[in-house]
C-alpha cells in the first residue's frame, strides 16, 4: 500500500468511527457514557482532518470521502465489545506503521497521537462496559 493509500484509509476510518461513536453515544444508558462516546467521536474526527491535511500537503489534492456507517441495529453492549476489539486491532497498526517510520516526523506525531488514542478507545469502551 503506497502511503497516500495508507493515509485515506487513516481518513477514512476516522471519519467512519467519529459517525460510528455518535450514533453509539445515542444509544448510550447515561450521561457518562454519552459524554465518553461523544470525546472519542470528536477524537477520531481530529485525526482525520490531521491525515486530510497531511495528503493534502503530500499530494496537492483534497479527499472528502462520504461515510456512511450504521450500528446495524446491534444491542449497545455488543457494540462495546465489538468496538473495543477494533480499537485495539488498530492501535497495533498505528504503532506499526510509527515504528517502521511511514512518512516524515509530522505523519509520524500523527499516527503516535492516532495510536495513543485508539488504545485509550480500547480502554473506555471496556470502562463503559463494566458500568452495565
Amino acid at each position: 500500500m503506497t502511503l497516500p493509500e495508507s493515509l485515506r484509509n487513516y481518513i477514512d476510518e476516522g471519519l467512519s468511527d467519529c459517525e460510528y461513536y455518535k450514533q453509539l453515544a445515542e444509544i448510550a444508558p447515561d450521561q457518562v457514557s454519552k459524554q465518553v462516546i461523544y470525546e472519542m467521536a470528536n477524537d477520531e474526527m481530529r485525526h482525520a482532518e490531521e491525515f486530510k491535511v497531511i495528503y493534502h500537503s503530500m499530494t496537492g489534492d483534497y479527499y472528502n470521502p462520504s461515510v456512511t456507517t450504521a450500528l446495524q441495529r446491534r444491542p449497545y453492549r455488543e457494540s462495546l465489545q465489538d468496538k473495543s476489539l477494533s480499537e485495539g486491532y488498530r492501535y497495533g497498526r498505528y504503532m506499526s506503521d510509527y515504528n517502521r517510520g511511514l512518512g516524515d516526523a509530522i505523519l509520524l506525531g500523527s499516527l503516535f497521537g492516532a495510536g495513543v488514542d485508539k488504545n485509550l478507545h480500547s480502554i473506555a469502551l471496556l470502562y463503559l462496559l463494566s458500568r452495565l
